[in-house]
């Protein structure tokens, strides 16, 4: 499986961003036909769920197509288009569908659409960038005209969570008709969702609210997303109140985001772990001596300190500990980190790492980040730095985030890359299915270290195990292998924020979950 490549505060796609018009709450806060304008860093790349895995495009998409279920705040899952489910046993899913859904064209929603839109994931000639969520899927059918049931091969402990990023649903019909052009600037989509589109191009997204939504509608009649690519300029555009929101802040320039009047900031502690990979299948990163001494050379304390002003968390595994909630005490979570490879920041052993690897004298390499990233930009000159004080010299190439992510899915002259993952379930088991194993070691798979030992994927069996204690156990050695071999090194989890003007508010706990997991926007309102 996959999880979701985290993009939000940390790329744009654009040189420049759309002029902003003052457009947002104007005169009336109260009014429940005002537009809410809310700032982006980067601009859908479809509005195809298929090629449009990333933050912000789901920023998107989460308010035009529906999932059978979201996450709420705290990540459970919880009814959207299915208004219950059942599980008759450990490989078999039956959700049953609202009735009275209707598709903003007016025809009905039916279990067809629903199979026909999980199906396309399934597809190869799609290439969805979603498809290793449904590896195990055996079938997924209409077994009534509001039942869809989907079977699976093996047992797999997380589906009932990852169902909410593989079955946002479009029509069947339109679709089929318009093929390969579904989602784009032209076509567009046809949804159930609160919102439907009304205009998208590489500027931005303007939505008007769906008058025959099933379900709660929204305060605001219209959603205008406006690419803004810099941060600074983004904050700017909040202080004048030419935009309303973003979930855009830049932990890096928190201080004064957080300085801005009439507008509140709030902070979430977040599972998203950014890390470096390195491709262990070639030189030179098939030399363990080489990547510990990467490993410690960088000083993420530092890092964490001078570059997030607090707002992030030093790393000691790719696996954040606050996933390991529903399985370990604290104590325990505690006990085992504390039982982890330390690779803390030692110039020392870096220098005598380095001398016992194949490359005494040291070595140079090349590493491409996304654009518009101040925040990464700034980690990176930190460990350039680093490492060019023990004899390794690390180049840094900018390049546009659609080529930093489409390279990524690419799976091709992979070397040292920087990658951020946000977990999309609360379970410690969410990254290292991703990021190991021989399963995602292709096209759109996120194994972007080539890693895999047999001990490895038998472990990765395991941890599938609806037994706590067998998947505790694979999970903890799986963690242990990855710090002692590092195809991985961790490096902080970062904080997410919220930046709201105080003419409005946010209706529900935010999260994590909140922005990426579920329809967020009708929770914004004018503050009563």
């Amino acid at each position: 499986m996959r999880v979701r490549l985290h993009l939000a505060a940390t790329a744009g796609l654009l040189a420049l961003a759309l002029p902003l018009a003052g457009c947002g709450l104007g005169s009336d806060p109260s009014s429940t036909d005002s537009t809410l304008v809310w700032g982006l860093g980067t601009a859908p790349r479809s509005l195809d769920p298929a090629h449009a895995f990333d933050g912000e495009s789901m920023l998107v998409s989460n308010e035009l197509l529906e999932p059978l279920v979201s996450l709420d705040p705290t990540g459970k899952p919880v009814p959207r288009l299915a208004e219950s489910w059942e599980q008759p046993d450990p490989r078999t899913y039956v959700y049953h569908l609202r009735s009275g859904v209707r598709f903003w064209n007016g025809a009905d929603l039916t279990a067809e659409d629903v199979v026909y839109s999980i199906e396309r994931h399934r597809d190869p000639a799609v290439a969805s960038e979603l498809a290793g969520y449904l590896a195990e899927v055996a079938s997924v059918e209409a077994t009534g005209p509001l039942e869809v049931t989907i079977r699976l091969r093996s047992v797999v402990p997380e589906f009932a969570h990852t169902v909410a990023l593989v079955s946002h649903t479009v029509e069947k019909a339109f679709a089929v008709e318009h093929g390969d052009n579904l989602g784009d600037s032209t076509t567009l989509t046809m949804g159930t969702g609160p919102y439907r589109v009304t205009r998208f191009s590489s500027q931005g997204v303007s939505l008007e609210r769906n008058d025959d939504y099933w379900g709660t509608a929204p305060a605001m009649a219209e959603l205008d997303f406006e690419v803004v690519p810099d941060a600074e300029t983004l904050r700017l555009a909040l202080d004048s109140g030419e935009i309303d929101g973003t979930f855009g802040v830049p932990p890096d320039s928190s201080r004064s985001w957080d300085a801005l009047d009439g507008v509140t900031v709030e902070y979430v502690s977040a599972p998203v772990t950014t890390m470096l990979t390195l491709d262990v299948s070639a030189e030179p990163w098939d030399d363990v001596h080489l990547r510990r001494a990467v490993a410690y050379a960088i000083d993420r304390e530092a890092l964490v300190r001078t570059v997030f002003n607090g707002h992030a968390r030093k790393a000691a595994s790719i696996v954040d500990p606050e996933l390991w909630s529903d399985l370990l005490p604290d104590d325990q979570v505690a006990a085992l980190y504390d039982g982890l490879a330390d690779h803390s920041y030692d110039p020392d052993r870096a220098r005598s790492e380095l001398a016992a690897s194949a490359h005494p004298d040291g070595v140079a390499f090349t590493l491409q980040y996304p654009a518009q990233s101040p925040a990464i930009s700034k980690a990176l000159q930190v460990i350039k730095a680093n490492l060019a004080d023990v004899g390794i010299t690390l180049t840094l190439k900018e390049v546009t985030p659609d080529k930093w992510l489409g390279d990524i899915y690419a799976h091709q002259d992979l070397g040292a890359q920087m990658l951020l993952l946000g977990a999309d379930y609360p379970d410690p088991g969410a990254l290292p299915r991703l990021l190991l194993g021989k399963a995602n070691m292709s096209p759109n798979g996120f194994n972007l270290a080539n890693f895999s030992t047999p001990e490895t994927e038998r472990l990765l069996g395991e941890e599938r195990s609806p037994d706590p204690a067998t998947r505790t156990a694979a999970l903890s050695r799986i963690m242990q292998i990855a710090g002692e071999e590092l195809p991985y090194i961790p490096l902080y989890y970062g904080d997410e924020a919220l930046a709201l003007d105080d003419d409005l508010e946010y209706g529900v706990a935010y999260s994590h979950w909140v922005p990426f997991f579920q329809e967020w926007a009708s929770h914004v309102r004018p503050v009563s």
